[in-house]
């Protein structure tokens, strides 16, 4: 009996079959995501945004007519509220300008940039730098993207609210395909491909360089380490990025130098920058538990043999783990800065998004970089780092972990994001929610100049941001009001 039992506890899979049962999961996991899109409905600042659009839409069906409705957008706020110009840019296409049957469409379009983004990243680092096989990649990049998109923040304001996940969500993948760019350029095979890459980044510079605080911030710093490193490597394709830089940083300029900045912060009282960044590093030490917690180990866990299969071969000395662990450290604390330089405050959900997605990318940086530090240590002590295979067993432990976590976990819904679409969709809360939707939208629409809607029965907290108030002047009312032309909104009392 026991020489069974070892015997069947050493059963080892391939990597190509871990790859495609790593594949399988993820498309299983986004099913329920990509559904739920379809039940997702817009909310206050969606309609700020989208109003212009829709306007012009009204005089002119033609795409000049969307153009021009984006570009007045894009000044119009950028003198008067923000810089982010290139957040703004993607705001005022929301997609229910077109009809509110479109909304969904933009809820795809953030959840296809954002993994894409995460997965070419995550293979991109596989491929150059552990010099991993096709396999290897592809389990990497599913899985840290698996464990960005299952663990999000919370996905009401990370992906099925337009206006809050294109600002965030969406330039963070943005943010994601941009380093992924620049690393092929330091590794591109000849030099016409590390100009096409190289453009490629130019764009993606000028998009971020235009976006959120967060993604812009974190995505200069990364740009510059990049560059950094490869002229220190003497690579000397490194050059090559002083251009994107140049453009981001000239974006970068007209983000935060907008007159409308100036207009936004006479509402808000922030912090001077030796403060900021105090508060700043402060948060990120209160929040690693709330970043990570027992269901993140889990999946640095199940990492272990693919990172340290990745890294055991390489002749990289992995100098100073601590200090790149400091550096991350450092790159995940920005993403609190700008809230409190800008507003004095901790950052809003929205923003914490995207934080947490960096954070999270940078712990599966961290464990790779320290596995290789463990292997060139056990090297120099003349031992061998062998390989780990892939034990069934490993899998099941790891099944089991999961299992454990979303059992004792008290907000099940909340906290795992396919979890959570799928019981809005089992329980039909999303359908109903949205049909109530669709009938108050239609109330609006053959009502008068002032209308009263009936409160919702159900509002599921995935796809519901927030409801309207009785007080026809408060703001979510008013730009729902502006959005179809009517003088005033207002919720009926009960």
């Amino acid at each position: 009996m026991k020489e069974r039992v070892i015997r069947i506890g050493k059963f080892a899979l391939s990597e190509k079959i871990v790859a495609i049962a790593a594949v399988v999961t993820f498309l299983l996991l986004l099913y329920p995501l990509v559904r739920l899109a379809h039940y997702a409905v817009p909310w206050y600042d969606d309609y700020n945004y989208g109003v212009y659009v829709k306007s012009f839409l009204a005089q002119e069906k033609s795409l000049s007519s969307v153009w021009q409705g984006v570009m007045y957008t894009v000044k119009t706020f950028w003198y008067a509220w923000q810089g982010t110009f290139s957040s703004v840019f993607m705001m005022s296409l929301m997609p229910a300008a077109f009809g509110e049957q479109y909304y969904e469409i933009g809820i795809l379009y953030i959840l296809v940039v954002f993994l894409g983004g995460c997965l070419l990243l995550t293979k991109t680092m596989a491929k150059y730098l552990l010099k991993a096989k096709w396999s290897l990649q592809l389990i990497l990049a599913v899985l840290v993207t698996t464990t960005l998109v299952e663990l999000m923040y919370t996905a009401q304001q990370g992906l099925y609210w337009y206006n809050a996940a294109v600002h965030y969500t969406f330039m963070h993948g943005c943010m994601f395909l941009l380093t992924a760019a620049i690393i092929k350029v330091l590794f591109a095979k000849s030099i016409p491909a590390a100009v096409v890459y190289t453009l490629f980044s130019m764009f993606l510079s000028l998009v971020c360089g235009g976006s959120n605080y967060v993604s812009c911030l974190q995505g200069m710093i990364l740009l510059v380490s990049v560059i950094g490193l490869g002229i220190l490597a003497k690579n000397k394709k490194a050059f090559l990025l002083l251009v994107p830089a140049v453009v981001y940083a000239i974006a970068l300029y007209y983000n935060m130098s907008a007159p409308g900045n100036q207009r936004r912060s006479a509402y808000y009282q922030g912090y001077g920058p030796v403060k900021a960044i105090l508060c700043s590093f402060r948060d990120a030490a209160m929040d690693l538990w709330k970043f990570s917690g027992p269901m993140t180990i889990l999946f640095l866990l199940l990492a272990v043999p693919f990172l340290w299969n990745g890294v055991r071969k390489l002749e990289y000395r992995f100098r100073l783990p601590g200090l790149v662990s400091l550096y991350s450290f450092c790159v995940y604390a920005s993403g609190f800065t700008s809230s409190y330089y800008a507003m004095g405050g901790e950052p809003l959900s929205r923003t914490l998004v995207a934080v947490k997605y960096t954070f999270q990318v940078l712990l599966f940086v961290n464990e790779a970089y320290w596995l290789g530090w463990l292997a060139q240590k056990l090297k120099k002590k003349e031992k061998e780092a062998g390989g780990l295979k892939y034990y069934w067993g490993y899998f099941a432990a790891f099944a089991a972990g999961v299992m454990i976590c979303f059992c004792l976990e008290p907000n099940q819904a909340g906290s795992y994001s396919s979890y959570g679409a799928f019981f809005y969709l089992r329980t039909a809360q999303a359908g109903q929610h949205h049909q109530e939707y669709m009938e108050r939208i239609e109330t609006i629409k053959n009502g008068g100049a002032n209308v009263g809607v009936k409160p919702y029965t159900v509002r599921p907290w995935f796809t519901t941001a927030g409801e309207l108030s009785a007080d026809p002047n408060a703001e979510p009312n008013r730009s729902m009001a502006a959005f179809y032309w009517k003088e005033s909104v207002y919720l009926l009392q009960e």
